[in-house]
């Protein structure tokens, strides 16, 4: 059993920003283990893909094709500044009977609604701890492809998600999210990009700045943070140093297109 297991499909990214456009493969599980390879931890991926799947041997982990079903393929918008993100194809979705029996710490991490609200269940259950992406529960992505968020409240995930150890939540996903009670049970962390990111947990409320650089793709800059938290609770560090890794792989996955590229250099700044 690896320590760590991230669910949560790969994807086809093409990314529009007013650089350019850039193809590759994407999709938070992509990213995140790209950051965790990258920090040698000890992981293992459940990730779908099409027969069509354009990157094999790009990823930290491999996928399983679903037969007959195409990649999932996300296109990103930045050339007006606030992302604009739609879906071309879907993906088939990840199922519980596909979870291993039991995992230290697992990530699920969707994109495009691939993690069922029973799977989710499952990952509480099989899991010690369990972290979630909230993009991944708020999600809902209509017949031409476009995404827009819904309350958590009105998702088939809120009851597993008052169970979390973690929910992570961009700022413009917060803002669907009822923070004062999910904290209650669950540490809530709100990252504010260039600014670093806000713990929220029940007894204390914990800022931690973050490492500014020039943006050139913000792609996997959340999915990366995800990657350096999980990396650090599961050796054992601290909640502010492990925020402070996640800052820092956050950080460094906007510096360029594709998976954040980490140096000792970087890690020597923790």
């Amino acid at each position: 059993m690896a320590r760590l297991l991230v669910v949560g499909n790969y994807c086809h990214d093409t990314v529009h920003t007013r650089r350019g456009t850039h193809r590759w493969a994407g999709g938070s599980s992509f990213f995140i283990g790209a950051v965790l390879a990258a920090l040698d931890a000890d992981f293992e991926v459940l990730a779908k893909v099409g027969e069509d799947f354009a990157y094999e041997g790009a990823a930290a982990r491999p996928a399983r094709v679903a037969e007959g079903r195409r990649t999932t393929s996300c296109v990103d918008d930045y050339r007006e500044g606030a992302r604009k993100e739609s879906f071309d194809a879907l993906c088939a979705p990840i199922r519980p009977e596909e979870l291993p029996e039991r995992s230290e710490l697992s990530l699920a991490c969707a994109v495009a609604g691939e993690i069922l609200p029973e799977t989710f269940a499952a990952m509480r259950d099989r899991s010690e701890i369990l972290m979630a992406d909230a993009q991944g529960l708020l999600r809902a992505i209509d017949e031409r492809g476009r995404v827009r968020l819904l309350p958590l409240s009105e998702t088939g995930f809120a009851e597993t998600a008052s169970r979390l150890n973690f929910l992570k939540a961009n700022e413009e996903e917060s803002k669907f999210l009822d923070i004062e009670a999910l904290r209650r049970s669950v540490g809530v962390i709100v990252t504010l990009e260039r600014k670093g990111c806000v713990y929220y947990g029940k007894d204390r409320e914990l800022k931690v700045a973050g490492y500014p650089v020039e943006a050139v793709d913000p792609t996997g800059a959340g999915d990366s943070f995800f990657a350096g938290f999980a990396f650090g609770l599961s050796e054992g560090w601290s909640l502010e140093r492990s925020l402070k890794l996640a800052n820092l792989c956050g950080s460094a996955a906007v510096r360029a297109p594709g998976p954040a590229e980490l140096s000792r250099a970087d890690l020597e700044a923790l």
